[in-house]
């Protein structure tokens, strides 16, 4: 990942600790259709995304998008935690 996407990263971010969790999700999804993003930060954006659906407890597009997730990035490091909250969501619905 190059400087100019940890520094697109970094502002999300500050959406996020701000609580402004609907603009950090629509920024998060225009990386992630960007032809000009790196895989790498991709693979950082599409969880994210579905990291911020399952804190705002929105479960059932949380489960899309971890599911999108691991469809995309099956060889990511994060692919058990998005099993393990699928998991989670499961047994609660």
């Amino acid at each position: 990942m190059n400087n100019s996407e940890k520094l697109k990263l970094e502002k999300i971010y500050s959406l996020v600790f701000l609580d402004k969790l609907p603009l950090a999700i629509q920024s998060l999804k225009q990386i992630l259709i960007s032809k000009e993003s790196s895989i790498h930060l991709k693979e950082i954006v599409q969880f994210k995304i579905a990291d911020i659906l399952f804190q705002l407890k929105k479960y059932n597009k949380s489960k899309k998008e971890f599911n999108n997730f691991i469809k995309g990035f099956p060889h990511s490091q994060l692919v058990d935690c998005a099993k393990e909250r699928l998991k989670f969501i499961q047994e609660q619905f």
